[in-house]
């Protein structure tokens, strides 16, 4: 099949019988991965995905930079979805200037709820909406 987009996702480029595989591009692609309950207190965070940080305390987590270019060799496009549902002080931490404007930390305010959406491009995590409980330094 030919690689083309749809509203700016990444179309299914599998045909005919779904394996494993498949149906891992499907959820990435319609629904941006799995969801991943975080309940550590440094836990390093995938994507893409909808991240649940369940911690009991402060959850100091840790994201990769994302890759610059078009999937497959890339992660241009690929989204990332943040939700604290324990209520506490948590941060994010990404290489230097990995978020775009020059930032690279993402700061919960302790309210159930906060969350935070991301979107890679060109090798920097783009802020695509966020609640006013997540502070960008």
């Amino acid at each position: 099949m030919a690689r083309s987009n749809i509203a700016g996702q990444p179309a299914i480029t599998r045909a005919g019988a779904y394996d494993s595989e498949a149906a891992k591009q499907m959820q990435n692609v319609t629904c941006n991965g799995t969801v991943e309950h975080l309940t550590g207190s440094a836990d390093p965070i995938q994507f893409p995905s909808i991240v649940s940080i369940d911690s009991s305390g402060v959850d100091a987590c840790t994201l990769a930079t994302p890759l610059s270019g078009e999937q497959p060799a890339g992660d241009d496009g690929k989204t990332l979805f943040i939700l604290d549902t324990g209520g506490h002080a948590h941060t994010i931490t990404t290489a230097a200037n990995a978020i775009i404007n020059s930032k690279h930390i993402l700061t919960f305010n302790g309210t159930i709820g906060s969350n935070v959406a991301l979107k890679a491009v060109a090798g920097v995590w783009v802020i695509v909406g966020t609640s006013l409980g997540v502070a960008v330094s």
